[in-house]
Formats: C-alpha cells, structure tokens, sequence
C-alpha cells in the first residue's frame, strides 16, 4: 500500500476543507430527446433513459477525464450535462517510485472532495441506498494476468471504498456496503468500442476491453430519482482498457508501463459510490478521485485521502 506523506498543518490554509469542484459543465435541455434515443457529444454517447431515471458516463483518459449525464425528468424532459475534458500537465513517470507532483496538497491534509450530482434542476447527489451487488467477467482478463490476482485487486479496490483504507488515521465511518456476487459471463452494458453507455440493466459488472480513445477506463452508472435527499444508483459497470494498457494484480519486479489494478479500480469504485473527480490536479493529485492516475508501477490512488474519505461520509 502506497505510502501518504503528511505535511504538518500549521495554519488554517493547509488543510483545505472546501468542497472541490470539478470542470464547470455544460448543461442543455434537449426537446429533441425522448428515451430510448442514442445521444453523442464529443466522441462518446449515451442511451437516452426513462422518465425519472438518469445515466453518467465517467471517462478516465491518460491526460484528464471526462464526465457525461443524461437525465429523463418526470414530464419527459431530458437534460444533457458535459463536465469537459480537465488538462493535466503533470502526468507521473513510468516508474515503480510515486512521481513527485509540485505543490499538491498532501492527501492527510487535502479534505478537497467533490460528489455526482445528476439533476442540474435540483442539484441532487447519487448514492446507493442498498447493498452495491457486483460481479466480474473472468475470462476478459488479459493473458498476462492471473484471473486470481485480477479479482484480488478488484476486491481489494472495493473494500478501499466501502473500509475508508487510509494512511491518515482516520477510522471507518462510512456505511456503505458491497457484495461480491462472484466470476459471470454478464457483459458490461459498454458499446464494443468502450465509449458509450448503453441500456443499464440493474446488474453491475466489472471487465476488461476494448476502449479506442486511449481512456483507462470507463463507467457508466445508472439510477433513478426517486424522490429523496439522493438520487438512487441502481447498477454501475466499468470497463478497464486491455487494448492499450498493460496492467497487474501484483506489481511484479522492474515493473515498466504497467498500471495498477487495484490503484485505477480504487478510484472507479470511487465514481461507482457516488464520488466525482476533483480538480485541479496540480493542487489535489494526491487524492485518490484527482482527476488522473500518478502514473505506471506506482499504487497511491489504492489508499484514500482525507477529501476522499470525506466525501465518503457525507454520502454514507
């Protein structure tokens, strides 16, 4: 597990308490959609859902990320918000140490955090508000993997989330839980390129494949308002890019452009629980939810940080 180094925080403007925010995004009511339709902005798209539901795509690249919503209000409306691209300057070296990142805060001392809100309207956050059941296609894993070491870093990556793991001493008060119901042959509702979200289908799947932009990975997190303080995440799938990316369960020895499992999943399963990503890098890149992984053969994004386990709380 990486190592998080604490900055003594001697003055109230080392510790940043402030709600992070990310990209300002783009919002559009659409009266030309109507549910069912198939949606593209900027090389991505999204199935149109129902009345009342909602679906966001969330788009790790290698040099920032991507967020698309859709969300099908009760009169039929349906409003499209981009969140853009966010520019990082400081992606790390492809080396087995922790590149340095400047002057970013360090994580124990950055309580930066930023949630997923789905309707612009009312400004509502997602959350599970039962047991997140999930499950894993086996035989998509790459050759050079073990299937046991992939579905290893795949639970380890969630029970960094659902535990709170950190090296800040902060304890366990996040309430949310998972379950993992096991290797399935289910197919992750991600189109065979790894760009769009298709029709959510309740059951959450994590794979690998294909994902020709060049994204690490993908998820697409489907739910519904269902009148509460939150809005209901009702399945999420994610799609880890094995086309471009060489990547391990264990780090092996002279480990050279490969990327952590765990690390990346870590902070996916951040977006599955109801996380955004928070910016800018060059001041939070620390965080596990910074908007970038800190390179190949290193594993920071594994262990949260104060923001991350922040945002965690005021969720669950």
């Amino acid at each position: 597990m990486a190592l998080r180094v604490t900055a003594a925080a001697s003055a109230a403007a080392a510790l940043v308490l402030a709600l992070a925010t990310t990209a300002s995004a783009d919002v559009q009511v659409r009266r030309d959609l109507r549910p069912g339709d198939v949606v593209r902005t900027n090389g991505t798209a999204l199935v149109v859902p129902a009345p009342g539901q909602f679906v966001t795509m969330q788009a790790l690249l290698s040099d920032g990320t991507q967020t698309v919503t859709a969300e099908t209000q009760r009169d039929g409306t349906v409003t499209l918000s981009e969140g853009g691209t966010e520019p990082d300057p400081i992606l790390g070296p492809e080396t087995p140490d922790e590149p340095p990142l400047g002057r970013a805060i360090p994580a124990c001392d950055d309580g930066a955090y930023a949630r997923r809100a789905f309707s612009w309207s009312s400004w509502k956050y997602i959350k599970w508000k039962s047991t997140f059941h999930w499950r894993f296609r086996a035989s998509t894993t790459p050759g050079n993997v073990s299937v046991d070491n992939a579905r290893d870093a795949l639970r380890r990556a969630v029970w960094n989330i659902v535990d709170a793991d950190n090296d800040c001493g902060l304890l366990d008060y996040v309430s949310a839980t998972q379950y993992f119901d096991g290797d399935k042959p289910t197919s992750a509702n991600i189109s065979t390129d790894g760009l769009s979200c298709t029709t959510g289908d309740g059951i959450s799947v994590v794979a690998f494949g294909r994902a020709d932009d060049g994204r690490f990975a993908t998820t697409c997190l489907w739910g519904t308002d269902d009148g509460g303080t939150y809005g209901r995440i009702t399945s999420s799938d994610t799609r880890l890019n094995s086309d471009r990316y060489s990547w391990y369960g264990l780090r092996p020895s002279g480990c050279q452009s490969r990327y952590s499992i765990e690390a990346v999943m870590t902070h996916a399963f951040g977006h599955t629980f109801g996380l955004a990503n928070v910016s800018p890098e060059a001041d939070h890149g620390w965080l596990t939810m910074s908007g970038t992984i800190n390179g190949a053969c290193q594993e920071s994004e594994s262990t949260l940080g104060l923001g991350d386990v922040r945002g965690l709380q005021t969720l669950y």
